[in-house]
């Protein structure tokens, strides 16, 4: 999600492994708040980070997030 709103994969945003966001030529309105939504029949977890682009003139190369589930949800084997 960014800012609280799912985000849908496009020209522009990419999913890779259902665990990676990129976003390709990132630019100042990609900033905002993402947040990682991990879950299980049972049990879900979330975590948020913000993310600030500055200057997208330059930017040539993709933002890449990844989201990482260190040990496991309720549940979980």
């Amino acid at each position: 999600m960014k800012n609280g709103v799912l985000l849908m994969e496009s020209e522009h945003i990419k999913f890779v492994e259902n665990t990676t966001l990129c976003i390709l030529r990132a630019s100042i309105s990609d900033s905002g708040y993402y947040t990682c939504v991990v879950s299980n029949a049972v049990s879900q977890n979330e975590t948020s980070f913000l993310l600030k682009v500055h200057h997208s003139t330059y930017v040539v190369l993709p933002v890449v997030l990844t989201c990482v589930v260190i040990g496991s949800l309720a549940g979980g084997c």
